[in-house]
């Protein structure tokens, strides 16, 4: 039975991408081939022809002190190429957590040969600090240092900032996939 994309709940798409990890030996990354997976279309920007988006997000817990990130990459018309999710047993705050996944999704990128891409993620602290050349006086300034690192030699790379109701998509459920 074949599905249409908006027959698709959110946990059966996190389903389907944690059932891939799994099949591939490994519960903190997933790389795959483009190939149809039917339930990712559904809430996905307009990306340029010839460019990834990558989207990411991360979660944190300040009661016992942990978090997780998650990183999904998509083709221009939406199709999947490839996913990465992390828990995190030690992190100190949200905005670590989320320079985090920046860093997990940048991995993500160069573990591809991608570096033509659109990177989107709900924190707009990240977003300012690439685009101030990885200067931060955070906690997660080392986290930022490395991430600057490598995209500075991303030379087709863009970082744009999406709310987080647009976020709500498959990079907060991959990252949640660290949790359960």
């Amino acid at each position: 039975m074949v599905r249409k994309k908006t027959d698709c709940s959110r946990r059966e798409r996190t389903t389907a991408i944690k059932i891939k990890c799994l099949n591939l030996g490994s519960d903190t990354k997933l790389q795959a081939k483009h190939e149809a997976f039917s339930c990712d279309k559904a809430g996905v920007a307009e990306t340029p022809e010839g460019k990834l988006l990558i989207n990411v997000d991360a979660g944190f817990c300040g009661d016992r002190g942990c978090g997780s990130t998650g990183a999904i990459i998509r083709d221009s018309n939406g199709g999947f190429i490839a996913a990465a999710y992390r828990f995190l047993p030690y992190v100190l705050d949200t905005p670590t957590a989320e320079a985090c996944a920046l860093k997990e999704g940048l991995e993500l990128a160069k573990q591809i040969g991608c570096n033509k891409f659109i990177l989107q993620t709900d924190c707009m602290a990240v977003v300012e600090t690439i685009k101030e050349e990885g200067f931060s006086a955070i906690a997660a300034a080392t986290i930022y240092e490395e991430c600057f690192i490598v995209w500075r030699y991303m030379m087709e790379a863009t970082i744009e900032h999406c709310h987080r109701e647009a976020n709500e998509g498959l990079a907060n459920d991959v990252a949640l996939l660290s949790n359960e």
